[in-house]
């Protein structure tokens, strides 16, 4: 489903902004219809979690997190 791209897309999106947020991959969270699903927890944070991904979707939905916290 493209998940590779995604985690790499996300993953870039988090070192531009020099962010020490994780990555992460999951398994089956029960939303296996919102797939491909990214998490991504920052420092003293929640997880976030993202369905329905795309590789460019992190680089317009991160920036919100990024520079105002969720």
């Amino acid at each position: 489903m493209g998940a590779k791209k995604i985690e790499e897309a996300a993953l870039a999106t988090v070192k531009k902004f020099k962010s020490d947020a994780a990555v992460k991959r999951t398994g089956c969270i029960g939303f296996c219809g919102r797939e491909p699903l990214l998490d991504i927890v920052l420092p003293g944070g929640p997880r976030i979690s993202y369905g329905n991904m795309t590789p460019k979707k992190p680089a317009t939905c991160f920036p919100r997190i990024f520079q105002k916290g969720p």
